[in-house]
């Protein structure tokens, strides 16, 4: 777990880096930038809580609660909640900057600070959680192929021809 908030604490001090160096100058994010954040974002959260859904309908798996003992799991599961709060919190930060987009330009740019950098580790669990998902989902589909008997066994047990 200590390696995760490795991927919460980098793109701070990153961002913060390239804007106080003015490599990276948030003040150019627009109105139009927001709102595409904020779909962006909306996007991420709800694929994100489809890979929970698969995940938790996945429960009786052999090959679930093999991982869900070994803590293997748990990982996944900060991962998908990391996610999804990163990416509600950029939507409110954005919504945020929206509403001070006429305010004081120090206050602007924290707000856009806070929105990349909610974006950026949103986008990192997503990244993180979608690979993790992809990983337990094909080890289930393997035990499931294992598990039941093929076309081809089918037809030899039937006696019936392959078209």
């Amino acid at each position: 777990m200590k390696k995760q908030f490795f991927y919460i604490i980098i793109p701070l001090l990153l961002i913060i880096l390239l804007q106080v160096t003015c490599v990276f100058d948030v003040s150019i994010i627009t109105e139009a930038h927001l709102n595409l954040i904020i779909t962006v974002s909306s996007i991420f959260a709800g694929f994100l809580f489809s890979g929970l859904s698969i995940i938790l309908g996945f429960g009786a798996n052999k090959t679930i609660v093999t991982l869900i003992r070994v803590g293997v799991m748990n990982h996944l599961y900060f991962q998908l909640g990391a996610g999804i709060v990163f990416s509600l919190a950029t939507v409110a930060a954005s919504a945020l900057a929206l509403v001070f987009e006429r305010s004081s330009a120090s206050r602007t740019i924290v707000v856009h600070i806070a929105v990349i950098y909610f974006l950026f580790v949103a986008i990192i669990f997503f990244l993180l959680s979608t690979k993790r998902i992809f990983i337990i989902i094909k080890s289930s589909h393997n035990e499931i192929a294992n598990k039941y008997p093929g076309m081809e066994d089918k037809r030899r047990v039937f006696g019936e021809s392959s078209k």
